[in-house]
């Protein structure tokens, strides 16, 4: 997920860079009016950056925005990097189960437990936080083009199942 989001970022970015390039070499000979259809070309561009790299706040509120980014400066970027691998040895894990067990199973519920003790290291178990995030998952209104979900709809049947038989 995090790789998507960042090639898309560059992808933009990589836009902007080419707007620009158009830009000076094309600024040298033209006139005034031109200069400034050239420059809202430009701005324009990067507007549609800042947009697409703000797309999850449509899903916070602004004190879970708030409460993010401190935990994100608070929290040592080796727990992230084991965070992020404990969810795609997770995902891996409920994708295969999602294939032949019951959601029911003790298995199923214990991959339903660890599913939320995830939830909870990512909220800190905030509320606000946990809301935006089921938000997010459950309304692509403001997903980027080519963003999508790093585990299945049937893993995502299973796991909502899973965790509906544990409570």
């Amino acid at each position: 997920m995090q790789r998507e989001i960042i090639l898309t970022r560059r992808n933009r970015l990589d836009l902007i860079l080419e707007a620009i390039a158009r830009a000076e070499q094309a600024i040298s000979g033209e006139n005034d009016a031109t200069r400034w259809g050239t420059l809202r070309a430009i701005i324009e561009v990067m507007k549609m950056e800042n947009n697409d790299s703000n797309w999850t706040k449509n899903y916070f509120s602004e004190e879970a925005q708030q409460k993010i980014a401190e935990r994100a400066s608070q929290i040592p970027k080796k727990e992230i990097e084991t965070g992020e691998r404990a969810w795609t040895q997770l995902i891996a894990e409920v994708e295969e189960a999602a294939r032949h067990e019951d959601p029911a199973s003790e298995h199923a519920r214990g991959l339903a437990r660890r599913w939320k003790a995830l939830v909870g290291e990512f909220t800190g178990g905030d509320k606000s936080i946990g809301q935006g995030l089921n938000k997010l998952w459950s309304d692509q209104t403001h997903w980027p083009k080519g963003f999508g979900r790093p585990w299945s709809d049937e893993a995502d049947s299973f796991i909502v199942s899973a965790l509906n038989h544990e409570s």
